[in-house]
């Protein structure tokens, strides 16, 4: 399968190799801001030529409870999605705390493997490794990326790759705008059976890039679930952000440039922290400090085109220094967590 990535940049944190990240430095200061109003409206769709807009799904019966939301056994896979867009959405719920391991999240995704299965990282300053978490925040295990090295961390995606399904991890954060060693990593995803493990080591294949047009800070990536496009889109202040997309298919360890196609609405002055694609393919979210957006992907559009059209704003808990975000691996809803030690994992579902 021909694989391209769009890397939407919005990365950000330490650029020292093994220094912390601040959570006081300009970049990083989150903007003033409270959960929105659960009602959500009708979202804007970027719909093809000649094509009306599609209608909004019927909405879930109840709503999220405290704890892991999916059923079934543990070994089996994520239910295949057969309704995907919320109409809107609960208030969120809190259902669990972060573990020790990660006092500085910053890029979290739902596993396609395995059921009730979370991948996070932190920020920068920790190593080349992420976690699996279950639906309430408890720690999993260590998977270590053998042959990789961390230098910032920002985000992370689970997606089609050439081998199955892979985690992608994204080494993109650049607050002086001047890195040269920006990439894109990717392990195979692992079989897991919802119990805690010791460290698994998994050979990651690493995919170096520049921007086109600069050297630019980052913070959230995409993989589309069933094109295997990837994004990035960069952390601005003074402009809407960018969108870019990794050209044709990754080969280890070739350098390539980025193509930009395009820019987010609506981000203009706030700092971009995160993103993720529901597994329908249908709906993006984009994470700032304050708020939490969702840009609507019609028949026959791209996530670039998406971006590019009004959003409507989701809700999402108070969160000090929110940098997570994730789709539900079945897209009945989203997590979402602040950095900082005993940080709360929160659930959003559909109303």
């Amino acid at each position: 399968m021909s694989l391209a990535i769009l890397f939407l940049a919005a990365c950000g944190g330490g650029d020292e190799p093994g220094a912390a990240s601040s959570l006081t430095g300009a970049d990083d200061a989150p903007a003033a801001g409270s959960p929105s109003d659960p009602a959500t409206p009708p979202m804007p769709v970027a719909a093809p030529p000649g094509a009306s807009p599609p209608g909004e799904t019927a909405p879930d019966a109840g709503s999220p409870v405290a704890g892991p939301p999916d059923s079934g056994p543990p070994d089996a896979p994520p239910p295949t999605p057969t309704q995907c867009a919320c109409a809107s959405y609960t208030s969120p719920v809190p259902v669990g705390a972060l573990p020790a391991t990660l006092p500085e999240i910053s890029g979290l995704a739902a596993s396609r493997k395995n059921a009730g299965v979370l991948y996070a990282h932190n920020d920068s300053g920790d190593g080349a490794h992420i976690f699996a978490l279950d639906h309430a925040g408890r720690l999993l295990g260590e998977i270590a990326l053998g042959g990789a090295t961390a230098r910032d961390y920002e985000d992370l995606a689970v997606g089609p790759c050439e081998t199955g399904d892979c985690v992608f991890i994204a080494d993109v954060g650049n607050n002086s705008e001047s890195r040269t060693d920006l990439a894109l990593y990717a392990i195979d995803e692992p079989a897991l059976d919802g119990q805690p493990f010791a460290t698994k080591t998994i050979a990651a294949r690493r995919y170096p890039f520049s921007y086109p047009d600069g050297s630019w800070n980052c913070e959230a990536m995409l993989v589309h679930p069933k094109t295997g496009e990837i994004y990035i889109v960069t952390k601005s202040s003074v402009a809407d952000a960018g969108v870019y997309r990794y050209p044709g298919k990754p080969v280890r360890d070739k350098p390539v440039t980025l193509e930009k196609v395009g820019a987010v609405k609506g981000t203009k002055g706030a700092l971009v922290t995160g993103a993720d694609i529901s597994a329908c393919g249908d709906r993006v979210l984009i994470r700032t400090y304050g708020a939490l957006l969702e840009y609507a992907i019609a028949k026959g559009t791209n996530v670039a085109q998406a971006l590019g059209v009004a959003p409507r704003t989701v809700p999402v808990a108070a969160e000090a220094q929110g940098e997570a975000v994730a789709f539900r691996a079945d897209a009945r809803g989203y997590f979402t967590a602040s950095e900082g030690k005993g940080a709360t994992l929160s659930l959003t579902g559909c109303r």
